[in-house]
């Protein structure tokens, strides 16, 4: 029994009592996305009753199929398996190219999905087997395929589709049974005899007893998809339900080629037109070359995405974009997260962070596999900064800064002792330079409040670097939470091949006892609960004994964090689930907008790179040829190629179906993203007619709540003034960005700069030392000591550059006066923008007050803005190169 198609132009045609849809509204209808089920169930109620209840999005049918073969268990059980077959085929010596198969180990996600879509399609090993004479990977591919296969990897799958070749109604209906109960029950329901005749009845009348299944939006098809409703075609009627207008060449060649209209029975849902969106109606008129009609709109500007979230936070548009995954993240509010993956919230990540310390790798150099730790600064940056790591019964939070400013020193350090014996030396380090630079009259026990922060800025020169500004205490800090993550990664990560029950249990004990008794917000600890139940389902799976690599990938499987190349394959296998309304829709599943309430659609991040945008086709370590023969002799995997081939024509046509029935459109792209500048619309936006213009002002007149409100409580905060010292009165008369910058922000002047490290290495050489000389072994062995992450070319670099200018100048040490202590020198040849010029017979500075206020900041770049650090955040620091 062939296909049928129904093709509707408007959404309003499917709904008339008179359309050829109609007849079909009582049967099992399957969307292809979570989003076109949510539309239309939505758009289904007692007023425009148009469509029967038994909706279902595909991922959700996915599950039912295949015994298992898209469930998350599946998936990792497989990948696990792989890992220990191309341990194996290591083992055995049998790699010619260890390059390459280093290359494999790396992208075993790429390698397992192309193994899936393989076998979707109905492709074995026997199949495969004139890679044996292709390249040193499809080599590799083979075995790794054939030995999976002798392993029973896919065999349930397998079983499966012969039984539904042979009986596909029945194993059809079976799914469905269970599809049915699953969606009435919930999941955690239990099956009693009742449910089951319940839900068998209801499938029995509207699936065998019409022979019927309506399938809703596939304009294209992946294999599986193929297989299942080519197979089901030949016994029941399958109609296809898309969105297609006659009359237009371009335009409509997915559902055109992927359901090749041309040879299936085709009808109208309605003889009679309705109009649809006039952008839609522009943009097929573009497509097809007709450029007659201007076209009223905007495209509006935004200059970030900064500007762009607060223009658009409390608009009633939907927001739609082909940039969906990285506006996502953005566009959340952390004190109020939507449903995310369980990965994607703070808890999530923490786990996964933990994991990524550890990098099971396969040493191409020297042929064979090594865990190896990895630590990185960013890594334990993050892991300080989750919140989840406790310091002395406080957040390991609170030593970020001092974290950030040691990371230069770290970025070679990868073990847990590297980072130990390098803190303890920094502490040695200190100690040192104390005793060189510091005054002994000065003790911190001997001055308490805020003058104790003016006298440790002149007995302490060297904490204008970066790395030596971290107080031994802070050093502690960090010391203590890394021997706290350090005795988690050793529970996790003991031997090489980790029983999971074992690893689960310790897991969960952790976030029970370490982590659970400190949690304050309710939200927090419904997320971590969540999380274990994650990690119950990871119990309860097939996986026994795994290589300890594969934590961080099991992890990702059960957090929800499990990427996929193919966007259409991540909607299709992980779609169910996500719940809720997404923030920032992508393209693809925005297609149910078209049925639903609320059809204002704000289309942002639409420009020139990312729109249209391309699909992948991704079937690597097969070359080209390999898979050209596949595509030749395969019917089902032939899919991926057409995708492939009609990537632009797919993301017009979602653009046309997203703006066909929309009320009212807005239009937007983001001139810089990430490291994109100077971005420009989507051309297709201008073929259209649009012009670009920013986006109006936002109306900050209206009425302050707090108005209503009879009276208010005032409060005097009276807090110790701190000495306004000479250092700062001296930069600010330079710089006052510079000055607000390094002291009300940091309290004192820290450089963290390439620039001012080298500054700064040159400066100790001599600091405090009258006349002019070149540095001495001695001061320069002290100084290069406490700078270890500059080599030793660089070191003796900076010497002699410091040799060439102070051998032949005279250098004369003034002091400075705090509270009638004197210090030898100040810290302003170090901290000052390059080198300063003192006025002349100015030897001796005392502190004076130097209010702020009342002075106009010049924005005009001076000439020591080329030496300032905070270049980054300084919009007046641009030097002109003229």
């Amino acid at each position: 029994m062939p296909y049928k198609i129904i093709t509707y132009e408007t959404t309003e045609q499917l709904m008339h009592p008179d359309s050829t849809f109609s007849p079909y509204r009582d049967a099992i209808h399957i969307t292809a996305t979570n989003s076109l089920k949510q539309g239309i169930v939505n758009n289904d109620d007692d007023f425009c009753n148009w469509i029967g209840t038994e909706v279902y999005s595909f991922s959700e049918l996915s599950q039912m199929i295949g015994d298992g073969w898209f469930s998350p268990s599946t998936e990792l059980h497989q990948y696990t398996q792989l890992s220990r077959v191309l341990h194996e085929y290591a083992e055995e010596q049998k790699v010619r190219h260890h390059a390459m198969h280093g290359a494999i180990d790396k992208n075993q996600e790429t390698v397992l999905s192309t193994m899936r879509f393989l076998r979707e399609s109905g492709i074995t090993s026997n199949e495969l087997t004139g890679l044996i004479d292709g390249s040193e990977e499809e080599v590799t591919f083979y075995h790794a395929v054939h030995d999976m296969e002798q392993l029973k990897v896919f065999e349930k799958f397998d079983d499966w589709c012969r039984r539904f070749v042979e009986q596909a109604p029945a194993e059809f209906e079976k799914a469905l049974v269970e599809l049915v109960h699953r969606r009435k029950l919930g999941e955690i329901a239990q099956w009693t005899e009742e449910d089951k005749t319940e839900a068998a009845d209801l499938v029995g009348r509207l699936f065998r007893g019409r022979g019927v299944l309506v399938l809703h939006g596939f304009y294209f098809l992946m294999p599986i998809q193929k297989l299942l409703f080519d197979r089901l075609s030949e016994d029941v009627e399958v109609v296809h339900v898309v969105n297609h207008v006659e009359g237009y060449t371009r335009g409509f060649e997915p559902v055109e080629k992927f359901l090749e209209m041309d040879d299936v029975p085709r009808l109208k849902a309605l003889q009679h037109s309705y109009p649809i969106n006039v952008h839609a109606k522009k943009f097929l008129d573009v497509l097809n070359g007709t450029f007659d009609e201007e076209l009223e709109g905007d495209i509006y500007r935004y200059t970030n995405l900064y500007q762009f979230r607060k223009d658009v936070s409390d608009e009633d548009h939907v927001l739609v974009s082909p940039r969906a995954g990285k506006l996502k993240g953005y566009m959340e509010d952390p004190e109020n997260p939507r449903d995310l993956q369980l990965s994607r919230y703070p808890f999530g990540r923490f786990l996964l962070d933990v994991h990524r310390l550890n990098v099971g790798r396969y040493d191409s150099t020297e042929g064979e596999y090594k865990n190896d730790d990895a630590m990185t600064t960013d890594l334990l940056q993050r892991i300080f900064n989750s919140g989840f790591l406790l310091v002395g019964g406080e957040s390991a939070a609170r030593y970020l800064t001092a974290l950030k400013r040691l990371s230069p020193v770290f970025h070679d350090k990868k073990t847990f002792e590297e980072w130990f014996d390098t803190l303890r030396s920094i502490k040695g380090r200190r100690d040192i330079l104390k005793k060189e630079f510091g005054n002994d009259e000065f003790t911190i026990a001997g001055h308490v409040g805020p003058g104790l922060m003016d006298h440790l800025l002149y007995d302490r020169p060297f904490e204008v670097a970066g790395h030596l500004s971290v107080q031994d205490e802070e050093i502690d800090g960090i010391i203590e939470g890394l021997t706290a993550i350090k005795t988690l990664y050793q529970k996790l990560f003991e031997a090489e091949r980790v029983d999971i029950q074992s690893y689960v249990e310790i897991l969960d004990e952790h976030v029970r006892s370490e982590i659970l008794p400190h949690i304050q917000k309710e939200a927090d600890k419904q997320i971590v609960e969540s999380v274990r139940e994650a990690l119950g389902d990871l119990k309860d799976s097939p996986l026994d004994i795994v290589q300890r690599e594969d934590l961080l990938r099991g992890l990702n499987f059960f957090l929800g964090g499990s990427a996929h190349e193919d966007e259409y394959a991540a909607e299709m296998r992980d779609g169910h689930r996500t719940a809720g309304s997404p923030l920032v829709s992508p393209m693809l599943n925005s297609d149910g907008l078209q049925f639903d309430m609320n059809r204002n659609i704000h289309f942002c991040l639409m420009d020139q790179k990312s729109f249209p945008y391309a699909q992948t086709l991704n079937l690597w370590p097969l070359k080209k040829e390999s898979c050209n023969q596949l595509f030749d002799t395969n019917v089902n995997l032939r899919q991926l190629k057409m995708k492939k081939d009609l990537e632009f024509e797919i993301a017009c046509y979602l653009f046309y179906i997203l703006m066909c029935q929309a009320v009212h459109i807005k239009f937007s792209f983001v001139q810089e993203l990430e490291q994109d500048k100077g971005l420009s619309p989507s051309y297709y936006l201008e073929l259209m007619g649009l012009k670009e213009r920013r986006p109006p002002e936002r109306d900050m007149t209206g009425d302050d709540p707090r108005d209503e409100r009879d009276e208010y409580a005032e409060r005097r905060i009276d807090y110790p003034e701190r000495v306004f010292h000479f250092l700062q009165h001296e930069t600010y008369l330079i710089c006052k960005k510079r000055a607000l910058y390094s002291f009300l922000l940091n309290e004192r002047p820290v450089f963290d700069s390439k620039f001012h490290g080298g500054f700064i290495f040159e400066n100790l050489l001599h600091h405090g030392i009258k006349g002019s000389s070149r540095a001495t072994d001695e001061r320069f062995e002290l100084i290069s000591s406490a700078f270890p992450h500059l080599t030793m070319v660089e070191k003796n670099m900076l010497r002699l550059h410091h040799d060439a200018y102070w051998g032949t100048r005279n250098y004369n040490p003034y002091h400075v006066d705090v509270d009638d202590m004197s210090y030898v020198d100040s810290q302003e040849r170090l901290a000052i923008f390059g080198e300063y010029e003192h006025r002349r017979g100015e030897k001796e500075h005392k502190f004076h007050a130097e209010p702020f206020d009342g002075v106009t900041i010049d924005p005009t770049p001076g000439k020591h803005c080329m030496y300032c650090p905070h270049q980054m955040i300084c919009r007046e620091s641009e030097v002109s190169t003229i």
